[in-house]
């Protein structure tokens, strides 16, 4: 067995399924696919309601591009949703949470550290935020096939709004820090 970066196991034994023919592949019924275009509608409204109750929204350009991150992949799996077929999910990425709360754990360690007085209450309420919507994310839910893929939608969309939180996080403690030197 191989390892390869970020910690990702690689037997060298398997031999990797390749979709080379799409006329058997398996595509989501209009019923499913409406199904998720609600899940992306819904991940999109939750995201407009973070963004207003941690009061992201500031003059700063880059901050904008990142509130528009949850916002642009929904908008790209809603209009892609008809053309994605059973198949997808097996080559859907997993979000490694090892890795991002050692990089967490990494900054928050560090944090006493600094010798600033930065406020660290922000922060930390854009990280909580985070973790809690990536446990969540990670609750595994017992389901048949068509709510598995459901569900499957719905995690995806959670990890991709606790990451860009993650993101604003670490960009918005930096730049406080950067602008009390």
């Amino acid at each position: 067995m191989v390892f390869a970066f970020p910690i990702i196991p690689v037997d060298d034994n398997i031999k990797q399924e390749r979709i080379t023919d799409h006329s058997d592949c398996e595509k989501y019924s209009e019923e499913t696919v409406t199904k998720i275009r609600i899940i992306l509608v819904s991940s999109v409204v939750l995201w407009i309601i973070l963004v207003i109750w941690l009061k992201v929204i500031r003059k700063d350009v880059l901050i904008i591009v990142f509130i528009l991150i949850p916002i642009v992949l929904a908008i790209v799996g809603f209009i892609n949703a008809p053309k994605i077929d059973k198949n997808c999910e097996k080559l859907v990425l997993r979000t490694n949470v090892v890795t991002i709360g050692i990089l967490a754990a990494a900054i928050i360690s560090q944090w006493n550290h600094l010798k600033n007085n930065v406020d660290k209450r922000e922060f930390y309420k854009f990280l909580a935020t985070a973790f809690v919507l990536l446990m969540i994310s990670v609750l595994d839910v017992w389901a048949d096939e068509e709510d598995r893929t459901l569900i499957t939608h719905a995690k995806v969309s959670i990890q991709g709004i606790s990451i860009t939180l993650l993101i604003i996080a670490v960009y918005l403690l930096f730049q406080k820090i950067s602008s009390a030197d």
